[in-house]
C-alpha cells in the first residue's frame, strides 16, 4: 500500500455523518484502494530508479539483460541503468555524466593519458553488479584506440583491476588481407 485513500475523506462534512454512506464508503474502499495501490506502480514502474521486480524484468527484457536469479533490485537497476544511459556521442562531458549516473558524483577518478591513448577510472565500490555494469559501460563507450582499465578499490586490502587492450570487432585490422584477393574474407557474409 503505497497510500491510504479514505473515501468518506471525499464527502462532504454533512453526508459523513450518515451511518448510510459510511458502510457504502466502507464497502468500496479496498476497491478503491487496490486500483489507488495499482496506479501508482504503474507510476513508479515508468522509471528505472523507482521500478518494482516486475518493472526491472520488463526494462530487462527491453535491453535483452539476462541476470542470475540471486542478484537484487538495486543490483539489477544499476546494471539496466548502465545500460540505458548508453547513447551517442561519447566525449569526456558524457563519460563523466554517465559515470556520475552509474557510480554517484565524486565516487570515482577518470584519468585521461592523451598521449599513451589510455584512460583509467579508480572506484571504491564493491558490487558485483556495478562493477560488470561498470566494465560494460567503458567496454561499449570508449574509443576502440583507447586503452582502458578500472582499478576497484573498496573496503578490502585486494584490489582489482581490469584492462582492455584489443578492438572491439573481430574484424581484420590493415594489412591482413591484399585488396583483390579471391577468397572470400572471414567477416564478410
Amino acid at each position: 500500500m503505497i497510500r491510504t485513500v479514505r473515501l468518506l475523506d471525499y464527502l462532504p462534512q454533512f453526508m459523513q455523518e450518515y451511518r448510510e454512506m459510511q458502510y457504502i464508503m466502507s464497502a468500496e474502499q479496498p476497491e478503491v484502494q487496490t486500483l489507488c495501490d495499482s496506479t501508482e506502480s504503474i507510476k513508479n514502474n515508468q522509471f528505472i530508479t523507482t521500478c518494482s521486480e516486475q518493472g526491472i524484468s520488463k526494462y530487462e527484457n527491453m535491453l535483452d539483460i539476462s541476470l542470475m536469479a540471486e542478484e537484487s533490485l538495486q543490483e539489477r537497476k544499476a546494471y539496466v541503468l548502465a545500460k540505458w544511459i548508453d547513447s551517442i556521442p561519447y566525449t569526456m562531458t558524457v563519460l563523466k555524466r554517465k559515470l556520475n549516473a552509474l557510480l554517484g558524483e565524486n565516487q570515482y577518478t577518470l584519468n585521461l593519458d592523451n598521449e599513451n591513448y589510455s584512460i583509467s577510472v579508480t572506484t571504491p565500490i564493491e558490487n558485483s553488479a556495478l562493477i560488470t555494469a561498470l566494465d560494460e559501460l567503458l567496454d561499449n563507450i570508449i574509443p576502440a584506440n583507447l586503452i582502458w582499465s578500472t582499478l576497484y578499490t573498496g573496503m578490502s586490502d585486494i584490489e582489482f583491476e581490469t584492462e582492455l587492450f584489443s578492438y572491439l570487432n573481430d574484424s581484420p585490422q590493415c594489412g591482413e588481407y591484399e585488396c583483390g584477393e579471391d577468397e572470400d574474407m572471414p567477416f564478410m557474409i
